[in-house]
């Protein structure tokens, strides 16, 4: 069986069956800050015990269970199934009040 095209459906829920999740594999080709601590400290700056998040594309759910102890809401969704059960375990604090529907055909 060939390996399912990248960042299909089935990529996706491949890498959420065997890896537990989508992780970027980050290999950086310029000089600067990183990125990842760059977008830390931004959303950290904005989280508070009022703050509403609605987060798309939530993947298996890091942020949310980081950070959903934080706010006043945090709502997740992403389009694949796998992941959003993963995130579902990961982030128990965290609302997911969507489900995933099968593309039509």
């Amino acid at each position: 069986m060939a390996d399912p095209e990248p960042h299909s459906r089935e990529w996706y829920a491949l890498q959420a069956r065997e890896r537990g999740g989508y992780f970027h594999p980050w290999k950086r080709a310029l000089d600067g800050p990183e990125p990842e601590t760059t977008f830390t400290g931004l959303l950290e700056s904005l989280l508070g015990p009022a703050v509403r998040v609605l987060a798309a594309a939530c993947g298996h759910g890091p942020d949310a269970a980081r950070y959903a102890s934080r706010v006043a809401c945090w709502s997740a969704y992403d389009r694949q199934p796998e992941l959003l059960t993963l995130a579902r375990g990961n982030a128990p604090e965290a609302r997911f009040p969507l489900r995933c529907v099968a593309p039509s055909t």
